[in-house]
């Protein structure tokens, strides 16, 4: 491995730059030097690190359920990307929700295609979840949740379509709310807000 060395003006040692231990087929990886507009950056011709593509959604209307027992779908909120095989997907997503009774949890996972994903470990009778959430109680109350996560194994090759999304449960029962306050109640005291999802290929 070769190196460029440049002295310090006024002494006191030296900067090495220093070539890569290899390179993919025989493309060369070059270092860009800026111009002189204010502003520029160095740069490489590596695709190591690069964002290839964004895919989002946004959920502006509402979304009830009461089921408990399982985890369904929250329409609206899911995105579909086709990821080369070696490249790893970031996911980010906010969820607004509540509950009608004060008191009740609802219970959030994110899933990559029918597997949940980003959720705890196993222990004992817990719910395995992305996200949990207990209403409090007030009639305008509603909970943010926000999600960051780095799927380093997504299983793409390059051809075929992963689909991302969120699932929800209400777990204590009553009704589990996605975009609205507890009691949703028509006033400008009380909002309506959206919900995100939005995952982006990093190229490895």
């Amino acid at each position: 491995m070769s190196s460029l060395k440049l002295t310090a003006d006024g002494g006191g040692g030296t900067v090495a730059i220093k070539g890569p231990a290899s390179t993919t087929g025989n493309n060369p990886f070059e270092l860009i030097v800026p111009g002189t507009a204010s502003g520029t950056i160095l740069t490489s011709n590596s695709s190591v690190g690069k964002i290839l593509q964004v895919k989002s959604v946004t959920k502006t209307d509402t979304f009830t359920t009461t089921s408990s027992s399982n985890y369904v779908d929250i329409t609206g909120l899911s995105v579909s990307i086709t990821p080369a095989a070696n490249s790893k997907i970031l996911v980010m997503g906010v969820l607004q929700t509540s509950n009608s009774v004060a008191g009740s949890r609802n219970h959030f996972r994110l899933y990559r295609d029918s597997n949940a994903i980003a959720i705890g470990d196993a222990r004992s009778n817990r719910a395995r979840s992305t996200f949990t959430s207990e209403t409090n109680g007030g009639g305008g109350e509603m909970r943010n949740s926000a999600l960051i996560h780095l799927d380093e194994n997504h299983g793409g090759n390059g051809s075929t379509a992963i689909t991302y999304k969120w699932r929800a449960a209400a777990i204590d029962g009553n009704t589990l709310q996605v975009n609205m306050s507890v009691a949703d109640s028509d006033s400008a005291s009380y909002g309506t807000v959206p919900s995100f999802l939005t995952v982006m290929e990093v190229a490895a």
